[in-house]
């Protein structure tokens, strides 16, 4: 009995589905006369996906970020970065253009170059990164305890891990 009320619902269902859109099925595509055709592009864009929490994956991705801790400096080493830091002082008042050019001495365009590893701080969590850099020593000043680089770079004395004077 359940057999041919099925059988019945299943060729009623079939009939109608031949017959209802044999009218159709012939008839060419729509195309408006006022509007111009979307673009493939644009018709896609309709099927992007949707970011309903904008700023999430950002937010992850900078979660997962890695900083590294600041490394504390021995004694030793310090001692060695405050003899450097001496150093490049003297070198960059040697080099001290504005003072040679008073002084109607010849001026020579060389700077001294150190190469230095520093600590500089992640401004968005707990920790940063070690850098390692060679640049032209503007000037040392022990007032700021910063090194200024021809770049304009300020390092703090404390952000210091080694310095190195190469020429």
């Amino acid at each position: 009995m359940k057999k041919d009320i099925y059988r019945n619902i299943e060729e009623l269902l079939a009939e109608e589905s031949g017959d209802s859109y044999d009218d159709i099925i012939g008839l060419s595509h729509h195309q408006s006369a006022t509007r111009k055709p979307m673009s493939i592009h644009d018709r896609a864009a309709q099927f992007a996906p949707f970011a309903a929490l904008t700023g999430y994956e950002d937010a992850i991705n900078e979660e997962g970020r890695i900083t590294a801790e600041k490394e504390e400096v021995t004694p030793e080493e310090q001692a060695n970065i405050d003899k450097s830091l001496y150093e490049l002082m003297e070198l960059t008042e040697n080099y001290n253009f504005e003072k040679r050019k008073m002084k109607g001495e010849p001026v020579d365009s060389r700077r001294p170059v150190a190469e230095v590893k520093y600590f500089v701080d992640d401004r968005r969590k707990a920790g940063g990164r070690y850098v390692e850099k060679s640049f032209e020593v503007k000037r040392v000043d022990p007032v700021n305890r910063v090194v200024e680089t021809t770049e304009n770079l300020k390092i703090r004395f404390e952000d210091l891990a080694w310095i190195k004077i190469l020429g």
